[in-house]
């Protein structure tokens, strides 16, 4: 399947929230596995995230079509996401961190909340938009 036809359609709140839900869960269980069976986990871990991170990204962006918004935005979260990532690191390899140091990873993860909260609230557009027909409910 091409890249293009998994980012083209819209895709309703509760697919969103559901399909999400799986993807978090299907993380998790994966690392649970992982770390039975091989100990702690190494770089492969950074493939689990890939994965997931871009598993979100084509959803979110299926979402956003929903509410006649561009896919852009959903490159919003991986992005505040490495950058509150680069301050956590930071913060580790400093002895005595401030708050300024604690303040981007607060406010990027209480922006990433809030976007998400509007995906799963905000009802999409009803009928056509520019993305297409409406999800079948």
């Amino acid at each position: 399947m091409k890249l293009k036809n998994l980012l083209q359609g819209k895709l309703g709140r509760a697919k969103y929230f559901s399909y999400t839900l799986i993807a978090v869960v299907s993380l998790y269980l994966a690392l649970v596995a992982y770390r039975s069976i091989f100990g702690v986990p190494g770089d492969e871990l950074a493939l689990f995230f890939l994965a997931f991170f871009f598993i979100i990204v084509v959803l979110t962006i299926r979402r956003l079509h929903d509410l006649n918004l561009r896919g852009w935005w959903a490159l919003f979260a991986p992005i505040s996401f490495l950058i509150g990532f680069v301050y956590f690191l930071s913060i580790l390899f400093d002895p005595s961190p401030s708050f300024f140091l604690y303040f981007p990873i607060l406010f990027l993860g209480a922006l990433n909340a809030i976007a998400f909260l509007f995906l799963f609230i905000k009802g999409g557009t009803s009928g056509i938009n520019r993305f297409g027909e409406a999800p079948l409910r």
